[in-house]
């Protein structure tokens, strides 16, 4: 008889080594992704999206894109037409595509943190202007094209520059950085990136503490896609 997906995932818990109890071979299975539905599209970026992430509390999703950017939605279930909203899009200042963000734990849904394929891993503090009524960067991206065309599609979206977030950046990195993994702390983070390192970070020291790298095999490039939409599924 053969294994439902249920099955599959009970080995997986009890941990019984088996190829079938895999990651891959769970959620990759036909018989599960043809049991998903579509329940939600989610616009507002113009490249691929590769990294999504949510905040501890459950009200805020971040996606990462090859446009640079990454988008905030609000997600507010009690909102049957709309539980999806574009809350925040933020203009990162990476040079290359954005392959992992992550908030960070016990900062109140407000420290965000990125890798990309630029080497670099940025650090932003989303509230820092309302906190610091520091408004002229938003005030000139607001201004700006791209605002005005996100405008005509969505609307009460705050717009956030690397200016106006108290970023910091890390440049320590010789090769693409793809992967962050936050710890249970308010500080420290680690990258992981195609230079063959695995790096901790720590934000209570300035970037200018962490050396530059030694060497590397520099920026490779990448082929741009068209997957430009977040679809959100409900398993039946």
């Amino acid at each position: 008889m053969k294994d439902s997906s249920y099955d599959r995932l009970w080995r997986r818990e009890i941990g019984e080594p088996s190829r079938l109890a895999s990651i891959r071979g769970i959620y990759g299975s036909k018989e599960w992704v043809d049991d998903l539905d579509i329940v939600n599209e989610l616009g507002g970026h113009t490249g691929c999206v590769n990294a999504l992430c949510w905040s501890r509390s459950g009200q805020l999703l971040a996606s990462g894109s090859d446009d640079h950017y990454v988008n905030i939605y609000s997600y507010q279930p009690e909102s049957s037409s709309a539980p999806f909203s574009l809350n925040t899009t933020l203009h990162t200042g990476h040079k290359a595509n954005i392959f992992s963000v992550k908030f960070m734990p016990h900062s109140n849904d407000r420290t965000l943190v990125t890798c990309a394929g630029d080497h670099q891993v940025r650090v932003f503090d989303i509230e820092y202007s309302s906190s610091n009524g520091n408004l002229e960067a938003t005030s000139a991206f607001t201004a700006s094209a791209r605002s005005r065309r996100f405008n005509n599609f969505f609307t009460n979206t705050r717009f956030l520059t690397a200016e106006n977030t108290n970023s910091r950046v890390y440049r320590s990195h010789a090769d693409r950085v793809k992967r962050i993994v936050t710890e249970s702390s308010p500080y420290l983070f680690l990258t992981c990136s195609e230079d063959g390192e695995v790096r901790q970070w720590d934000l209570r020291q300035p970037s200018s503490a962490y050396p530059k790298p030694l060497g590397g095999q520099g920026p490779m490039p990448i082929g741009r896609g068209w997957c430009t939409m977040i679809r959100m599924f409900l398993h039946r």
